[in-house]
């Protein structure tokens, strides 16, 4: 049987580090947003999603 443990910790960084991580976790959503309305619903495969579209979204997104 396999056990997964998840620990909830707190960083304490500087202001600056912190805006740092703001953006890039609002980026993140934001491209993720984008593969979920530009993707088709049917597509299940990782592999192929990433095929179709790791171009335009690393274009898009940086």
């Amino acid at each position: 049987m396999k056990q997964i443990t998840t620990i909830s910790c707190k960083l304490k960084v500087s202001p600056e580090v912190a805006k740092e991580m703001e953006a890039t976790m609002e980026m993140f959503a934001n491209t993720c947003q984008y593969v979920h309305k530009n993707s088709d619903k049917k597509l299940t495969n990782n592999v192929a999603m990433q095929a179709l579209m790791y171009g335009t979204v690393r274009e898009k997104f940086q």
